[in-house]
Formats: structure tokens, sequence, C-alpha cells
């Protein structure tokens, strides 16, 4: 594991325990969705849901 990717994983994980996620299905919902004419917005942060957005 390269020193970045370690710095990735440190950073997701202090996300996690901030509670800085956003729910799976609205984030697939959200990317299925890119460039339709019916686009959809970004999902909202949640703290009851587990699975995180970096970058």
């Amino acid at each position: 594991m390269s020193n970045q990717q370690w710095q990735d994983t440190l950073t997701t994980l202090n996300s996690v325990q901030k509670g800085d996620l956003i729910n799976e299905s609205e984030f697939n919902d959200w990317l299925q969705s890119w460039g339709s004419k019916n686009e959809k917005k970004a999902p909202s942060k949640s703290s009851i849901y587990l699975f995180r957005v970096t970058r």
C-alpha cells in the first residue's frame, strides 16, 4: 500500500467516525442519473448509512 493510499484510508476512517456518510442507494441512484435529462441532485449526508464518498 502506498503512502497516498494509506492517507486516503485514514481520511475515510476519520470521516466514518464523524458520521460523514451518505445513503448507498441514494448515491447509486444519483450516479445512474448522470448525463440524463433527469439528473438528480447529489444525496445529502446522513450518519446512519454505510457509504462514504471520497474525492
